[in-house]
């Protein structure tokens, strides 16, 4: 039943997050604008229902084959962030694909961390901004 429900939930999320890829690879937004819907996407995944989600990722355990699923949903999406940053300009990273894979692990940790565990009366919208902030940086930062 857990696997079941978990199957789900990828599906879902996977689902979901379709249409927002189309549009990025259609008319790339800004990266501002485009890390903050990214965000959005992400919250608005988990904040459905936190306390589902909390069960099926972060207190069980998962089987070899939702482990390469979820693998192979964060190889698609790094693929997919980097392929938008490329046409980015003021993006400095030297290697998008770990760039891309910073933004993924970065939201991802803020919505598993920050949303399904949340702290009494902080709006999720905040960790957003602070989000888009800190990955905006990072993304521009001058290099040598």
């Amino acid at each position: 039943v857990l696997v079941a429900l978990i199957e789900q939930h990828l599906s879902d999320a996977t689902t979901a997050m379709g249409p927002m890829a189309a549009a990025f690879a259609d008319t790339p937004p800004a990266l501002e604008p485009g890390l903050r819907l990214l965000a959005d996407g992400f919250v608005a995944l988990h904040a459905d229902r936190p306390g589902l989600h909390r069960v099926l990722f972060a207190e069980s355990p998962h089987p070899r084959t939702i482990l390469d699923r979820v693998d192979a949903i964060e190889r698609a999406s790094v693929d997919a962030i980097a392929s938008w940053l490329d046409g980015l300009p003021g993006v400095t990273s030297p290697d998008l694909q770990i760039a891309a894979a910073f933004v993924v692990q970065t939201l991802e940790s803020m919505t598993h961390r920050l949303v399904i565990h949340p702290r009494d009366g902080v709006d999720p919208q905040r960790y957003v901004d602070e989000a888009v902030v800190l990955l905006s940086a990072y993304l521009t930062a001058p290099r040598d």
